[in-house]
């Protein structure tokens, strides 16, 4: 890890990703707590968030069109840059009265596919800088420095926005896109194709954005997904995972908490062991990642008997944090396996299919939410044992499939 961190390129993307990151949870968390101390609606924050999962999803595709069209670097600095304009223009909601509704309404959407397109670039970018037996050790460095943001940041975030004159704090998170911005123009100096104006690769003449976007979307759909077995079976195993990653961290907890006696305690407590079993799965992930199928073959497996753990009636409280930590690690282990999928995509397209997965994921995760409310309101046994045997069902094809067998990537 070390000599990743050593990496000007590596470091550097690094230090913005993580401070984006942190930006991004400072302005969700701004602005859903300005608009319910607003409104004093539940409901407001419910529906934006999960709008939120259907915007995504329906601009997932274009964004991969227009990071693949033009310079990926340029398409971060200019959503960096959106996003610093997007939160300083909240400096006006609290001054909108009853018109606060449509203005929230529009900047959500904006900040939305902003988000969903720097993150397209960035992946996309990534990949394309970052030397191919490194790849999934850097990326394991990103994400579970993300994770660590995720769980100390939206503490600090709730903190600042508490105690924080509105005007100070709308300029510091503008202040993390900028930054952010900064980072991404001073790269310029270590790309020497781009410094020279070398003009992107297209992957075919109608690359540009168009009327016919979403024919061309169709079309490449069918040429690049439907039309290939591998890429077709990836998709397959991350939609199915993604049902279960949609219920089981994200809405789960809350009936288990409510069964617990234990209240929004035990809530923050399962949310915090997820966090930490995934840091630590990362770590490992650090080491051996470059072993994908086995990482992938140990995650699924780990996920199926963490899953299972939930069932055992010995000391339930406890039995669920060690099912949890275990889900978390197991989780991360899953991560070379679309590392590797991510780092192996052809450059001139890598963006679009990126966007292809997202929508996949996106999709997914709300299916996954409606499916589990409506097993476990049957039992919660009912819920966890349908769970675990779509992991096991992925798992076993996984394994059957002579394709996967022994996928590593080069040790750095």
């Amino acid at each position: 890890m070390r000599r990743l961190i050593k990496n000007r390129i590596i470091s550097r993307l690094w230090l913005a990703r993580i401070v984006s990151v942190f930006g991004d949870i400072f302005f969700d968390i701004f602005v859903t707590w300005s608009l319910y101390s607003r409104f004093k609606d539940l409901k407001v924050i419910v529906y934006a968030l999960g709008g939120s999962f259907v915007l995504k999803s329906l601009f997932a595709v274009f964004a991969g069109k227009i990071s693949d069209t033009f310079s990926r670097r340029k398409i971060i600095i200019a959503t960096d840059l959106l996003s610093a304009a997007v939160a300083a223009a909240f400096l006006f909601f609290d001054a909108a009265g009853n018109g606060a509704i449509p203005l929230f309404v529009a900047l959500f959407i904006v900040k939305t596919f902003l988000g969903v397109l720097f993150s397209n670039a960035f992946s996309s970018f990534f990949a394309d800088n970052v030397p191919k037996a490194d790849f999934i050790k850097a990326q394991a460095l990103i994400s579970g420095s993300v994770r660590t943001i995720n769980f100390f940041g939206a503490a600090l975030a709730g903190v600042l926005v508490a105690v924080l004159p509105l005007r100070l704090a709308v300029s510091l998170d503008a202040l993390t896109f900028l930054f952010s911005a900064a980072v991404f123009y001073s790269l310029r100096s270590y790309m020497p194709a781009e410094a020279k104006g070398a003009p992107r690769p297209e992957a075919e003449p109608s690359a540009r954005l168009s009327a016919g976007l979403l024919r061309d979307s169709w079309a490449f759909v069918d040429k690049n997904i439907l039309s290939d077995r591998f890429v077709l079976a990836f998709c397959g195993n991350v939609f199915f995972l993604n049902l279960v990653y949609g219920y089981v961290p994200n809405v789960f907890p809350y009936m288990l908490s409510g069964n617990s006696g234990y209240g929004a305690a035990y809530l923050g407590v399962l949310r915090s062991t997820i966090a930490v079993g995934e840091v630590l799965g990362l770590g490992v992930v650090g080491k051996y990642g470059h072993r994908v199928s086995r990482c992938f073959i140990l995650g699924l497996a780990g996920t199926v008997i963490s899953l299972l753990l939930i069932l055992i009636p010995l000391a339930p409280v406890v039995t669920v944090l060690v099912a949890y930590f275990a889900y978390g690690f197991s989780d991360s282990l899953t991560q070379p396996y679309y590392s590797h999928f991510v780092s192996s995509l052809p450059s001139q397209i890598r963006g679009r299919m990126l966007g292809v997965v997202d929508m996949v994921v996106l999709i997914a995760a709300p299916i996954g939410m409606v499916i589990g409310e409506k097993l476990c309101a049957v039992s919660v046994g009912t819920g966890v044992v349908v769970f675990a045997l779509i992991v096991a069902s992925v798992l076993t094809v996984f394994v059957a499939g002579k394709r996967n067998r022994g996928i590593t990537a080069e040790a750095g």
